[in-house]
């Protein structure tokens, strides 16, 4: 379960405290954030590990952002790609 974020799961909603992540792990920006998958809500960063296997539900994605500089290489076009055409085949 360790490989998902809050931000990937139903029970997180978005809050009023975000911005650029100079912290070194995926998300580009940071979000402070809700869970309410108990009953009292608790505040979570959307990067925070999601790491209650029985609450976890994950969320469809429905869009990609991806950060870069310059020309992508290879691989980021392979990566762009595949994340494309999966997007296309769940249509």
């Amino acid at each position: 379960m360790g490989k998902y974020i809050c931000a990937e799961c139903k029970h997180w909603k978005m809050g009023d405290i975000w911005g650029s992540n100079s912290r070194t792990n995926s998300t580009v920006i940071a979000c402070k954030g809700w869970c309410y998958a108990k009953p009292n809500k608790r505040k979570r960063w959307n990067y925070a590990p999601a790491s209650n296997c029985q609450l976890f539900d994950k969320r469809e994605q429905t869009s990609l952002i991806m950060s870069g500089c310059g020309l992508p290489t290879e691989e980021q076009l392979n990566t762009i790609v595949s994340f494309v055409e999966e997007k296309l085949g769940k249509q």
